[in-house]
Formats: structure tokens, sequence, C-alpha cells
């Protein structure tokens, strides 16, 4: 999993991330390299799409507040 922290987005951070990645997985023999972004992340869509990731499914993620543990009211 990987992030950049707001004070240093769009420096290029996430780009050289997606490249060290990718060629790890290379070196280690990986055929297939998948990774998750939001669409709402409109800068981290297009850097993955930019070194050749392209968009096979969409997944729907759904947040909310905490739920009772057993026996909690």
């Amino acid at each position: 999993m990987m992030s950049t922290l707001e004070a240093h987005r769009l420096r290029g951070a996430q780009n050289a991330l997606i490249v060290r990645r990718v060629n790890d997985a290379l070196a280690l023999g990986c055929d297939l390299i998948v990774s998750e972004t939001l669409y709402k992340l409109k800068n981290s869509l297009r850097n993955f799409q930019r070194k050749g990731f392209e968009i096979v499914y969409d997944k729907e993620v759904y947040t909310g507040g905490r739920l009772p543990l057993s026996g909690e009211s």
C-alpha cells in the first residue's frame, strides 16, 4: 500500500513510487501487476494510466459509522 502526504503531492512522488513498485515486481518475476485508486482522485488515476495501467473493473466502496459489537446497544 502507498500514499503521498498531502504536503508532498503534485511533486512526482506517486509517479516515482509507481515506477519503483513496477520495477521491483518485474525483477521478482511478476507478470501481472494490479493497483487500486479512486475515481475522485483524478491525479492518481491519471498517474496510473500514464504508466500503462488500465481500468479493468469498478468496485463500490462503502463507508459508515461504528457498528455496535455483539451485546452493545
